[in-house]
C-alpha cells in the first residue's frame, strides 16, 4: 500500500468544488493512502504457496484543519448526514512531484478534536468509495 505524505504548506483540495485555503490546513502532514494490496503471498507447507487475501484496498486520505476553518462544518454534516462526496481534488503542489489523485465517490468516515500548535483542530479521514484515479 503506497502512502504519501505532503507538506501542508504544498497542498490543493477542493470538495465538491469547494477548495480548501492553504492557510486552514494544520501543521501535521496530510497522508493519501492508495493501491492497496488485494492479497500477500505467504510460505506454506511443503514449500508451496497460499495467497492470504486482505479488505485494506480502501483509497483515503488524513488531514487537519484549523478549526476557524469554513470547511470544518461543511465536513462534519457530509459525515452525520451520510452524504457523498461527488468530487474530491487532491494535488500536490511540490514542484519536485506534483500530483494529483482524483475520485467521483467517496464519504467522511471520521473526524476528531485535535490540537495542533496549540490551537483547535479537526482531524479528517476522507475514503473513496471508488479508488483515486492518479494523474
Amino acid at each position: 500500500m503506497a502512502v504519501d505524505s505532503i507538506r501542508f504548506d504544498h497542498i490543493y483540495i477542493s470538495v465538491d468544488g469547494y477548495a480548501i485555503p492553504a492557510k486552514d490546513f494544520g501543521d501535521a502532514e496530510i497522508n493519501v493512502t492508495c493501491g492497496g494490496d488485494a492479497g500477500e503471498t505467504r510460505a506454506g507447507k511443503g514449500g508451496g504457496r497460499e495467497v492470504v487475501y486482505k479488505d485494506d484496498r480502501i483509497d483515503s486520505v488524513k488531514f487537519t484543519l484549523r478549526g476557524s476553518s469554513s470547511m470544518v462544518n461543511k465536513l462534519q454534516q457530509y459525515h452525520t448526514n451520510h452524504t457523498s462526496i461527488t468530487s474530491l481534488i487532491i494535488k500536490d503542489m511540490n514542484p519536485e512531484r506534483q500530483r494529483t489523485w482524483t475520485t467521483n465517490s467517496a464519504h467522511v468516515k471520521s473526524y476528531d478534536d485535535v490540537s495542533v500548535t496549540g490551537n483547535s483542530a479537526w482531524a479528517f479521514t476522507v475514503e473513496c468509495i471508488d479508488n483515486f484515479e492518479i494523474n
